[in-house]
């Protein structure tokens, strides 16, 4: 038995060392070819960047076993149509990001940005298409407010329950800055001063539908701001200047909900009744909260959903006295209770403690604003008064 023993431990160190000596093999004949295969990976990038022929960059882009190889290659290429290839089937992320990088068709980036398995490339798509939607330069970091609401129309309007029934959408929107002058006296010395505004129109237009929506905003500058002034003094004490220490901004009341009222406006019953309870976009859930009837899901929601605007948005709707009198009595009815406060400076106890009195206080706003619902349906207002800087239309 010791001897049978022996034998087999003897094989397998003798198997070991074969295993040893084979790897060592391996490493010492294989890493001058490594460093062969970099060098004539890099060689043959750099020769692909100096192709023009888009037959050979396309062949290339698609069938080169070396991903950096059809990167180089798709960088170099024009063909939307191939480029649209590349980015839905290419095994590598980077190479469909650099696909990706280069496409001009909206629905396409749309249909990337929520499907693509790679994070990185999803907010490429989604970086791109923010690029293509401002065809005329994005607003000011003043006007950020704008830029904001924009960005939540394209992602809302990429909704699978909205693209389900209407289609991916072609999306552009357009700024212009708008100006006002104001004049102001300020004893011995008196000037004037630029105020700032905007004007901004959004489209969009379905590809699964001959639907196309367009709304706009606009800055209504009011009769009188307030200009913060310095005053210059000489030696003596006098005023020698009188200048406006920051120039007055006046944004528009834009909100993407408005834009989401019109679209829901275009979808079946059930498919905005679905939205208002699933969809992850709260502004898309407030504008289809703004178009249900059901007063039933109406009171469902403006109790129940997290946030402020779509509860808000239910409540304008609800016709029920009886119903917004309770809600006004009772602000605890309400589940809202957003977690906005910030918990970077915060230990935990107090910020839970800081979120429970923000809650708190916008569940009392609700209860407000279900008192001022109730005040208008007394006085003969059934529905909230639509604004009319929505076009509509539906080509045939």
């Amino acid at each position: 038995m010791n001897v049978q023993y022996l034998v087999v431990w003897r094989r397998i160190r003798i198997r070991k060392v074969r295993c040893i000596v084979t790897i060592l093999c391996f490493l010492l004949l294989g890493l001058p070819n490594l460093g062969l295969s970099v060098e004539n990976r890099e060689s043959r990038s750099a020769a692909v960047e100096k192709l023009t022929d888009q037959v050979l960059l396309a062949r290339t882009a698609v069938q080169d076993w070396e991903w950096s190889v059809r990167c180089a290659a798709v960088k170099k290429l024009t063909d939307q149509a191939m480029l649209a290839k590349i980015s839905l089937e290419d095994k590598e992320s980077i190479v469909r990001r650099a696909a990706v990088e280069k496409l001009t068709d909206q629905a396409l980036l749309a249909e990337i940005a929520v499907e693509d398995k790679d994070g990185i490339v999803r907010v490429s798509a989604w970086t791109k298409r923010m690029d293509i939607v401002w065809r005329s330069g994005r607003p000011s970091s003043d006007f950020r407010h704008s830029t904001e609401r924009v960005a939540e129309i394209v992602s809302g309007i990429s909704d699978q329950l909205v693209v389900s029934e209407l289609g991916y959408a072609d999306v552009s929107a357009i700024w212009k800055e708008k100006t006002k002058t104001y004049y102001w006296d300020a004893g011995p010395r008196s000037g004037s001063t630029l105020a700032y505004g905007e004007e901004l129109v959004v489209r969009a237009k379905f590809r699964g539908s001959k639907h196309e929506l367009s709304r706009s905003w606009a800055t209504s500058f009011p009769k009188e701001v307030t200009i913060s002034q310095k005053e210059i003094r000489n030696e003596n004490g006098s005023i020698v200047e009188v200048s406006p220490t920051s120039v007055p901004i006046v944004t528009a009341p834009m909100e993407a909900s408005d834009f989401f009222t019109d679209i829901c406006r275009l979808l079946p019953k059930a498919v905005v009744e679905k939205i208002v309870l699933e969809s992850k976009c709260s502004p898309l859930r407030a504008g289809a909260a703004s178009v249900v009837d059901d007063q039933g899901l109406l009171k469902d929601v403006a109790l129940r959903d997290a946030d402020y605007f779509v509860c808000l948005a239910a409540i304008n709707r609800i016709l029920d006295k009886s119903v917004l009198g309770e809600m006004a009595k009772n602000a605890s009815l309400f589940s809202v209770n957003p977690d906005w406060v910030n918990t970077r400076d915060l230990d935990p106890d107090e910020t839970t403690a800081a979120n429970e009195r923000r809650g708190r206080l916008v569940r009392e706003r609700l209860a407000q604003d279900a008192l001022k619902r109730l005040s208008e349906l007394r006085m003969g207002s059934k529905s909230p008064r639509r604004s009319d800087n929505t076009k509509t239309s539906n080509k045939q």
